[in-house]
């Protein structure tokens, strides 16, 4: 067991006792760096207060982590699956972790709505890597718009919803969890030109609800994000997102995409700064000043 502190957070970390070539030092250095990725979207301060991590090394090569799991039956917890051979150089900014520890910043939601809960995640992933300077917003976008053309290739006659709610018997698994953070980009972009931001009602979201005991529907947590912003006029998510969980057809991105100026080329993301809210796009990506 590792025992540290990190970004205001208590870690108790199991290692299972199987072969690794990450020490006991890269293990630390690598969960420290997800908190403190995690932590730059709560104003520097992880979401909870004490967070068990159980890692189990298993054989293979590849990305460093293979697969994560949230938990909350016995407090804040994750388990991650990792590779035995990589080192501890492979590990600081890997996707896994980051995407894992950002769950325990919003309420638990119920499983039929993954599309919000693993949607706004996988956005927020996304963008926090840029943020925190593992990837450029290029590489970002690139990511983003890979992940955009699975979920829109795994549509298929059943709405987002639906699919949410029959993601594991289907293997909806594109589809939700990128049609999730398309809604997630999609309020972002709405909520920064009206004069906000999903950051500020992500915030919003975890000061009033996360640390509840019980498991929160969707409309119940768009609704404590909306009335977050009630009183400034800003656009409700609940309102806009709502179409699009109601439609078989993925999200039509490319309005989007020309007023912020992305744009593909030859299988590569453009980033025009002359498009029309192009400052709002790289602050989206722009760790904010304290």
């Amino acid at each position: 067991t590792l025992r540290f502190t990190a970004a205001g957070c208590e870690f108790e970390v199991a290692v299972m006792k199987l072969p690794r070539e990450i020490s006991d030092a890269g293990m630390q250095r690598w969960l420290a760096t997800a908190a403190e990725t995690v932590a730059s979207l709560y104003d520097g301060q992880f979401p909870v207060s004490h967070m068990q991590v159980i890692v189990v090394p298993f054989p293979g090569g590849g990305d460093p982590a293979y697969f994560g799991m949230a938990l909350r039956g016995g407090g804040p917890a994750v388990q991650l699956l990792i590779s035995n051979s990589a080192k501890d150089v492979a590990f600081p900014g890997e996707w896994v972790a980051i995407h894992e520890f950002l769950h325990h910043g919003m309420p638990f939601v119920e499983r039929d709505d993954a599309w919000l809960s693993e949607g706004f995640v996988t956005y927020y992933t996304e963008v926090l890597l840029a943020r925190m300077g593992f990837q450029s917003e290029r590489e970002s976008w690139q990511a983003l718009l890979a992940g955009f053309g699975r979920g829109a290739r795994s549509s298929s006659e059943r709405s987002l919803a639906d699919e949410s709610l029959q993601m594991h018997e289907n293997h909806a698994y594109q589809r939700v969890y990128w049609g999730g953070a398309a809604i997630a980009l999609l309020a972002d972009v709405a909520l920064r030109e009206a004069g906000g931001s999903l950051d500020a009602a992500m915030r919003a979201l975890h000061r009033c609800c996360a640390a509840t005991l019980r498991v929160w529907p969707s409309e119940q947590i768009l609704q404590a994000m909306d009335e977050s912003g009630a009183s400034r006029g800003y656009p409700r998510l609940e309102a806009l997102s709502g179409p699009i969980l109601r439609s078989a057809a993925f999200p039509d991105l490319t309005p989007f995409y020309r007023k912020l100026g992305v744009s593909m080329v030859n299988g590569e993301p453009t980033l025009d700064e002359s498009a029309p809210i192009a400052p709002l796009r790289r602050a989206i990506f722009t760790q904010p000043r304290p």
